[in-house]
């Protein structure tokens, strides 16, 4: 809590230059990211057992919309998974833009 870090400038800079990478998009809403890949999920023991599988979600995102950031299970997957949460109406835009830009069609 309270270490944000305001990335816009980065952002901005990213995309003024000439080199357009063909696997970053860039939405249009004011999203909040949230860290999470340095939580120990996978290490919780409940009765003996370890998760299989561990899912976040922020609820009542406003009109804005969150990113979430956690880690994958090491032995299944090397890397982090991503949860982005948005209203309803920013759902359509979002699709149309994957399928224009990288040819994807959501359902």
């Amino acid at each position: 809590m309270n270490q944000g870090v305001d990335e816009r400038n980065n952002i901005d800079e990213m995309m003024e230059s000439n080199d357009k990478s063909s696997d970053i998009l860039v939405y249009g809403a004011n999203l909040t990211f949230v860290d999470l890949h340095d939580a120990l999920f996978y290490e919780l023991d409940i009765r003996g057992s370890t998760p299989l599988y561990v899912n976040c979600v922020i609820d009542n995102v406003g009109d804005e919309g969150v990113v979430l950031v956690f880690p994958a299970r090491k032995d299944q997957f090397d890397g982090l998974m991503v949860s982005v949460t948005l209203p309803q109406n920013h759902i359509s835009k979002l699709k149309s833009m994957i399928r224009n830009e990288w040819s994807l069609f959501l359902a």
